[in-house]
């Protein structure tokens, strides 16, 4: 838990100061705490904390949901735990579905929130060691996740993926290092901007490589690699 970021989304502002005395008494590196969730996601693209804390209010949780939800669609997604007035059984139920590391009650014991906090970096960071793409690449889990993958964008400094199921999804990272990441016989980088998923083609030429109703474009000094590379998943077909 020391030198760990946390992400804290609560609207109420003393409680916030509370949780964030207690953390840094703890050894954590940086907090931030904000009761808007649209500055939070910015936050959150931009550092990608090791722990994120989601107050659901007890009268309408939907966008403490909503921010989970948030979190879950990106692609490495950070573990987050909702933090809860009382352990009212249809608000846990609905945010259940998000698939939380767990839940944090008010009034907050210290022991129990360190553990809490503690446990879910620990687990997160066994799962990332033993599922991470740079360890095993045929692992099951990431080869199902990146099956949907159509292609890749650069954005500035970050990488938007777009996914079969019609999802955007924006990485703060750069395009080299997302293909780092990713199958080298899957994934091809068709342009400085740009890297499709080449299973997920329909058809190509020599200027652009069709995605769907996408045309993905393919630079003169890629199109030898590329094509070659086109030509070596035709010939399995």
């Amino acid at each position: 838990m020391k030198n760990a970021s946390i992400l804290i989304v609560e609207a109420d502002s003393p409680k916030n100061d509370s949780l964030t005395e207690k953390l840094l008494q703890a050894g954590c590196k940086t907090i931030e705490c904000t009761p808007s969730h649209q500055a939070a996601k910015r936050y959150y693209l931009y550092h990608e904390p090791d722990v994120v804390i989601i107050a659901l209010s007890p009268k309408d949780p939907t966008k403490g949901i909503e921010f989970a939800r948030f979190i879950r669609n990106q692609l490495n997604p950070s573990p987050f735990l909702f933090l809860v007035s009382s352990p009212d059984r249809s608000q846990i139920e609905r945010a259940k579905v998000t698939l939380p590391a767990g839940f944090l009650f008010k009034p907050l014991d210290d022991e129990l929130l360190y553990a809490n906090i503690g446990l879910t970096i620990h687990r997160h960071t066994q799962k990332r060691y033993v599922h991470s793409p740079n360890t095993n690449k045929s692992d099951a889990n990431w080869s199902f996740l990146v099956s949907q993958i159509l292609y890749l964008e650069a954005d500035h400094v970050y990488v938007r993926v777009y996914t079969a199921e019609g999802k955007s999804i924006l990485q703060r990272r750069s395009l080299s290092n997302m293909l780092d990441q990713l199958p080298d016989n899957r994934f091809i980088q068709t342009h400085r901007s740009f890297a499709v998923n080449i299973e997920r083609l329909s058809h190509w030429d020599k200027q652009y490589v069709y995605v769907r109703d996408k045309a993905v474009p393919v630079s003169r000094g890629r199109r030898k690699q590329v094509m070659a590379a086109l030509g070596q998943v035709a010939g399995r077909a």
